[in-house]
């Protein structure tokens, strides 16, 4: 996808639902023409995206497309910045983990921030006018969770690639950062409600409610709160941050 002389492009991974749906909206409002992508379970709710994108577009010529893949064996082309959001996680104790279930996660989580990562770098190294690359970090990147150690190692992960990464591209005038969200108001938070609730015997939506109490602000954040900071950071204002894994998470964690 090429961007009109008056405007960049941005992909977006796992935009279909929460924080990738309102890092979208956000781009989409801040004048990127738009590639979303997600798998191809979440297509209609891509096609949901799509309309509710073309509604914030500011522009009647900017363009929003839908590109229905796996990020962990899919290559894409032609950008200025990469959004690489799509994750999946497992909760469940190292005991009871298998193999499997290790490997799926890391291979979407670590290896396909990878590919985006890498196929981001490749393109905009070729277009020679650098570019933003913004990977998922999480809270548990920082510090390890129990019962979710797959998921926290795929995120350290993350964290690791994001600054090798901008060592290795910064020459070629690429930033290559993070976000790392605390408790944010999703279907993704809803998950981990449903496991520990669940395994504990309390009230559905009683350990979703508990995080608030984590925070210094006493509130979960939102995915607009996230797609904030990923605005700034794809941004031009942002060109001398990189390497940074940014937390987000309404004080929860202090690095």
């Amino acid at each position: 996808m090429s961007a009109t002389p008056a405007r960049k492009v941005a992909i977006v991974t796992g935009a279909a639902q929460g924080i990738g749906r309102g890092i979208a909206v956000r781009l989409a409002s801040d004048g990127f023409d738009l590639a979303i992508n997600d798998i191809a379970a979440n297509a209609d709710k891509l096609n949901d995206v799509l309309r509710d994108l073309t509604a914030h577009r500011i522009q009647q010529e900017q363009r929003v497309v839908i590109v229905v893949a796996d990020v962990s064996n899919e290559k894409e082309g032609g950008l200025d910045a990469m959004v690489a959001n799509a994750g999946v996680a497992v909760n469940k104790p190292i005991l009871d983990t298998s193999a499997d279930e290790w490997d799926r996660l890391m291979s979407i989580n670590a290896k396909g921030t990878f590919l985006c990562y890498k196929y981001a770098a490749e393109q905009m190294i070729k277009q020679g006018r650098g570019g933003r690359i913004v990977g998922a970090c999480s809270i548990v990147g920082k510090k390890g969770t129990p019962e979710a150690a797959a998921y926290s190692a795929s995120k350290f992960a993350v964290r690791g690639l994001t600054q090798s990464a901008a060592q290795e591209w910064g020459k070629h005038g690429i930033t290559v950062n993070a976000y790392a969200p605390g408790p944010i108001d999703t279907d993704f938070l809803a998950k981990f409600d449903e496991y520990h609730t669940s395994k504990s015997g309390a009230p559905k939506g009683s350990w979703r409610e508990a995080q608030k109490a984590t925070t210094a602000t006493g509130t979960l954040g939102t995915p607009q709160d996230v797609a904030g900071l990923v605005s700034y950071l794809v941004s031009d204002a942002a060109r001398f941050i990189t390497g940074q894994s940014i937390i987000i998470d309404g004080g929860a964690v202090f690095d």
